[in-house]
């Protein structure tokens, strides 16, 4: 069993680099060009109904960040002296060390939910959207991906 969580904590982390990544270069890179046309409308008209009826909010949260964390912090109960500690420790904090240290002080955490939840952006949150939205996407995968290869090297 620790042997299989370790295993599945590697995936979840790749993974989660693999979405992030491919976010950059297609819906958010679709997302980046909606916003700089100003086309709002769509998300209020669109994006928001879908997310709303799938309850894609939630979704997403056990995909990314819960899923990975959760699954790392198993892991790391079962393998605590199998394995080196810090990328596993890293992988059960990566998350959040990315969202506390950048995703929020930018600004861009409270933009992007302006923009998915319909309610549209302020000048200064369209500027932070069109600042931040392709950079953090991008760390965020490298993030990930560098814990995914610690993990993979232990």
């Amino acid at each position: 069993m620790a042997q299989a969580l370790w295993a599945l904590n590697l995936v979840w982390q790749a993974v989660a680099a693999g979405f992030a990544f491919s976010y950059a270069v297609t819906l958010g890179a679709f997302f980046q060009w909606q916003v700089r046309a100003g086309d709002d409308e769509f998300f209020t008209r669109v994006y928001t109904p879908f997310r709303t009826t799938l309850r894609l909010k939630w979704r997403y949260r056990l995909f990314m960040p819960f899923g990975p964390a959760l699954t790392a912090a198993a892991s790391l109960a079962f393998n605590h002296s199998a394995h080196a500690a810090l990328p596993q420790v890293l992988a059960v904090v990566v998350f959040f060390l990315y969202y506390f240290l950048a995703h929020v002080p930018t600004g861009f955490a409270q933009a992007e939910e302006a923009l998915v939840s319909g309610k549209g952006l302020t000048d200064r949150q369209r500027r932070i959207y069109l600042r931040c939205n392709i950079p953090l996407h991008i760390l965020m995968g490298s993030l990930y991906a560098a814990t995914a290869v610690a993990l993979a090297l232990t």
